[in-house]
């Protein structure tokens, strides 16, 4: 059982113009540090922060919503792909905070007249154009 609670904090610098987008995620709580799925998350998500993936491997952050007046999901948004940030493994659950590599095409995506989802797809388009 994998318990998702999704916190997103964007650190902006201006003057160097990067930006550094963050997400939370809490393992399930049967989860511990040496869990294999933990030690798989942190292997892979250290191996995309040093990019030292394709990209057809690793991880990628798909969420829906719950849209309360038709009491129902809507359909599920891609963010792209997760690095590893840092964990704190005394939390219990555990805690990750990943960062958002593909926020740069996200924006861009979103950006897209009459774009109503954001696929996997259309992120890899944006980003081999630019």
């Amino acid at each position: 059982d994998m318990d998702m609670d999704m916190d997103m904090d964007m650190d902006m610098d201006h003057g160097t113009q990067t930006q550094n987008v963050q997400m939370t995620w809490y393992g399930g709580s049967k989860m511990r540090m040496d869990s294999p799925v933990i030690q798989k998350l942190m292997d892979i998500g250290k191996k995309a922060s040093m990019g030292d993936l394709s990209e057809s491997c690793g991880i990628v952050l798909w969420y829906r919503l719950y849209n309360v007046s038709k009491r129902q999901f809507e359909p599920y948004l891609c963010l792209g792909r997760l690095g590893y940030h840092h964990h704190e493994s005394e939390s219990h659950p555990v805690k990750f905070i990943f960062n958002l590599l593909d926020y740069q095409y996200l924006k861009v995506a979103a950006s897209q007249p009459y774009q109503k989802m954001i696929t996997w797809d259309e992120i890899l388009r944006i980003k081999n154009v630019s």
